[in-house]
C-alpha cells in the first residue's frame, strides 16, 4: 500500500494544478452526467462509474495527501478501486460510442452492404 501524491501513472504535477484539473473535469463530466440522464440515455452508467472514481480519489487527496494505492499489479502499475472504476468507465463509454453511435452504425452497415433508405425507392 503506498500514498500516491501524482496523477495517473504516477506523473508529478504541483497540488494545486492537481485540484484545478480535477475540478474542471468533475464540473464536465457532471454536465454530461446530468445531459445524458435527461436524455434517458444509457451512457449514465458508464459517467458515474467515471465520476465516482474521480470522486473517491479527490476524496483520498484531501484525507491523505495523495491517492492510497492498494493493488500491486506486477511488471505494470499499483492502482485501487477508484481507478479500476474509472477505467472501466472509460472502456464502456467508448464501447457504447463506437458500437451505438449513429454515424459508427451508419458507416458498418454501408460496409457490409446493408441497402439504405434510398435504395427503396
Amino acid at each position: 500500500m503506498q500514498i500516491n501524491p501524482n496523477i495517473a501513472f504516477s506523473l508529478p504535477l504541483p497540488t494545486i494544478i492537481i485540484y484545478i484539473l480535477v475540478a474542471i473535469i468533475l464540473a464536465v463530466l457532471l454536465l454530461v452526467w446530468r445531459k445524458s440522464y435527461f436524455q434517458k440515455s444509457v451512457m449514465i452508467w458508464p459517467w458515474g462509474l467515471i465520476i465516482i472514481g474521480a470522486v473517491s480519489n479527490v476524496l483520498d487527496r484531501l484525507q491523505y495527501g495523495g491517492v492510497i494505492d492498494f493493488i500491486n499489479v506486477p511488471y505494470f502499475t499499483v492502482l485501487n478501486i477508484s481507478d479500476l472504476y474509472i477505467s472501466a468507465g472509460v472502456i464502456w463509454a467508448l464501447w457504447l460510442q463506437l458500437k451505438f453511435d449513429p454515424v459508427n452504425v451508419s458507416a458498418r452497415q454501408n460496409r457490409h452492404g446493408a441497402r439504405r433508405d434510398s435504395d427503396h425507392v
